[in-house]
């Protein structure tokens, strides 16, 4: 097993603890409380909060905003790609968005656009309209 690289508090100089706390996001008004891996002072109440542990609540994030923003969340996004039976990089190639769209999409590191959105309801709802849309591309192509 690695060991744990001890780290010292910025605030106060002691040692910090690595762990884990409940923290609240807050997105133009709305809030979501996400456990929040990190090294976390208990002399001080300092926290560092690394690339790898904010990557952890990022996802949670992105689904608050999707939320608030009233689009589909992320995992929505993967849920209506699969059930189209398309690949990532098939659905950014058919739907839009640039070649890596889809993943971005689902991993919450960008949040899909309304008409995107709206797009995949539609979809959705009527999954045999995208046969359109690939017959349109060929034909356009």
């Amino acid at each position: 097993m690695a060991k744990t690289k001890a780290m010292m508090c910025h605030g106060c100089g002691k040692r910090m603890a690595r762990g884990k706390k409940m923290v609240t996001f807050t997105y133009k008004g709305e809030s979501i409380r996400v456990s929040q891996p990190g090294w976390y002072c208990k002399h001080c109440n300092d926290a560092v909060v690394s690339g790898a542990d904010a990557k952890s609540t990022e996802l949670a994030f992105a689904e608050l905003k999707s939320r608030v923003e009233g689009v589909v969340s992320p995992q929505r996004v993967a849920q209506i790609r699969k059930e189209l039976r398309l690949s990532q990089r098939q659905a950014s190639k058919i739907l839009g968005g640039g070649p890596r769209a889809f993943q971005k999409y689902e991993s919450g590191t960008s949040m899909v656009s309304v008409p995107m959105s709206n797009l995949l309801l539609l979809l959705e709802r009527e999954p045999a309209r995208l046969e359109e849309l690939i017959e349109v591309q060929e034909s356009a192509a």
